[in-house]
């Protein structure tokens, strides 16, 4: 843990104006995270800020093992970012995607490699359509064996993560 930088994986001159659009950034066992074919265990090791808050999420069936969250207020032809902090537990390879959620037209992806066995903080932005109307993001099954501890999930408006923004978790749920 004392290897992460928690501060340092930002750029401090993108405006604080920008909010984390999700619910329950740090709690993917909450309704809101559909999950499919993955078990969550919550708060099951340490996060990046040195809470008790992260979660192992932990594939249960096939390669279309995925958490997601759709946020149905967006700005059409706006650019997005999507970022979350992820670790290796069993897996190597975890992808995080975004779509534009009506007619599931794929926005962009990352495959994030966690072969370091350190938090890493991963992103993908892209730009939806004139005709979205919603937006999903989903952390995916890249392999067999898609087993990873999770934190800290953040959408918002832009190229560049911002700081990251608590969303849920007692402070200002929504």
């Amino acid at each position: 843990l004392d290897a992460v930088n928690f501060a340092a994986d930002y750029d401090k001159s993108v405006s604080r104006e920008r909010v984390n659009l999700l619910n329950w950034s740090e709690e993917f066992d909450k309704s809101d995270w559909v999950q499919t074919s993955v078990t969550v265990a919550p708060d099951v090791l340490l996060a990046p800020d040195g809470t008790l808050t992260a979660d192992s999420t932990d594939k249960t069936i096939d390669n279309s093992a995925e958490l997601r969250q759709v946020i149905s207020e967006q700005q059409t032809g706006a650019e997005y970012i999507f970022s979350v902090w992820l670790k290796k537990w069993n897996s190597d390879i975890v992808r995080i995607v975004i779509y534009n959620n009506n007619g599931n037209v794929f926005i962009a992806a990352n495959n994030c490699d966690l072969s370091s066995g350190e938090w890493e903080r991963f992103s993908v932005s892209g730009t939806t359509n004139a005709t979205s109307t919603s937006i999903k993001v989903i952390i995916h099954s890249y392999s067999d064996t898609t087993d990873a501890y999770t934190w800290g999930a953040q959408l918002e408006l832009g190229s560049v993560a911002t700081d990251y923004q608590r969303v849920g978790h007692g402070e200002g749920e929504n």
